[in-house]
């Protein structure tokens, strides 16, 4: 029989009003940073090497250091957010982007492939009009709640949308607590998992199916956490991989149905020139929909990164799809 955690404490547990108040997680560029930043991205440059090879030591933001050790605190011990603000992304081509998002991520975590194809930066925009919308980022409607499978997410946005497209951010323990308390009945099967169907995965001929079921919520080093690649799910569900009872669909809608509580979302609006740094393992992100600009030079465009939290505790192997985490069950290979 599984054993049910009992409510959780801890900072990363918070309702929007306790985010909206609470000081640490945001803060904005001085002026001394950004020509710091100037100089790392001529600096690295000039090296003329591949993204994946520049490093903290190479991309040197030394006014930043307290800057950054206070957002690995924060990503792990605190809320599980972090906010930059004032990139200045009208200076920059978008391949400069991609480098200074990378190098300030040098700063925090490592950084690593999103796909089978190895990709380090991924950019989220509408590509609806290529017929590539595989993943759902690539296209303009909403987005599910959701982790992506590695330690944390940071998003740099280069443009905003004509409307719409806010990010969505929840504490995934404060939903577990709400759903033992209203639902205790509904945590079992939560904790024992479901299966994952990944596509891409199967476009190399691999079995898309993950061995064994992955748990919703499990303990890492006496601590809740959290695996919920909604995407995968909902795809093996589709696809009929797995023969789910009544109390496993309820479980999983009535955990959708918390994540979008009013005293469970907190909604925010990224504006040009915002890095948003999210913990995977205590928050589940989503998207509203939204409306874009013509023409590709205006559309809503975010530079995506994954970073792997090296000093972070691994989680149990079998939080991990077997299928998605290279043998180390720490570098994701896609989502």
């Amino acid at each position: 029989m599984t054993k049910i955690p009992s409510l959780q404490t801890g900072p990363w547990i918070w309702t929007p009003a306790d985010l909206a108040k609470s000081e640490g997680w945001t803060w904005s560029l001085s002026r001394r940073a950004i020509i710091e930043i100037n100089e790392a991205v001529k600096s690295v440059k000039a090296l003329n090497i591949d993204l994946e090879q520049i490093t903290r030591a190479l991309f040197k933001l030394p006014s930043l250091g307290d800057h950054f050790k206070a957002m690995r605190k924060q990503l792990y011990q605190g809320r599980g957010i972090c906010l930059i603000k004032g990139i200045p992304v009208d200076d920059y081509s978008d391949d400069d982007l991609a480098l200074i998002h990378w190098g300030i991520g040098t700063h925090i975590g490592l950084g690593v492939s999103q796909s089978y194809r190895g990709d380090k930066i991924g950019k989220v925009m509408d590509m609806s009009h290529t017929g590539d919308t595989r993943r759902p980022y690539r296209s303009p409607g909403a987005l599910i709640m959701h982790v992506d499978p590695v330690d944390v997410v940071a998003l740099l946005c280069l443009r905003k949308a004509r409307s719409g497209g806010e990010s969505l951010v929840a504490s995934a323990i404060a939903i577990y607590n709400t759903i033992l308390i209203e639902r205790p009945e509904l945590i079992g099967p939560l904790l024992r998992g479901y299966h994952y169907f990944h596509s891409e995965i199967q476009s190399t001929r691999g079995n898309p199916i993950s061995e064994d079921p992955v748990p919703i919520f499990g303990e890492c080093e006496g601590r809740l956490e959290c695996m919920y690649v909604s995407f995968s799910i909902n795809r093996a569900i589709k696809e009929q991989v797995q023969d789910l009872s009544d109390q496993q669909i309820e479980a999983l809608e009535v955990l959708n149905d918390v994540a979008r509580r009013k005293n469970i979302l907190f909604e925010m609006d990224l504006e040009k020139g915002d890095i948003q740094y999210l913990n995977n393992r205590l928050l589940l992100h989503g998207r509203r929909d939204y409306v874009d600009f013509e023409g590709d030079e205006n559309k809503r465009q975010m530079l995506r990164l994954w970073l792997k939290m090296e000093e972070w505790p691994r989680l149990p192997k079998r939080m991990y799809s077997r299928k998605a985490y290279d043998e180390d069950g720490g570098i994701p290979v896609f989502e």
